[in-house]
């Protein structure tokens, strides 16, 4: 069970620095398409309200 929140702390920590420092290729490699997909949406519809 450590070994599984061993992998998730280090798969999160991957994810914001991915978007942190704006890697395109390793944020890819995290998220599933459609997920990646529907973070756009709602990204994009918060800048507009």
């Amino acid at each position: 069970m450590s070994n599984d929140l061993e992998q998730l702390t280090a798969l999160n920590r991957d994810y914001v620095a991915s978007v942190q420092n704006r890697d395109v290729k390793r944020f890819d490699e995290i998220l599933a398409p459609g997920v990646a997909f529907l973070l756009l949406i709602i990204s994009d519809d918060r800048q507009f309200t």
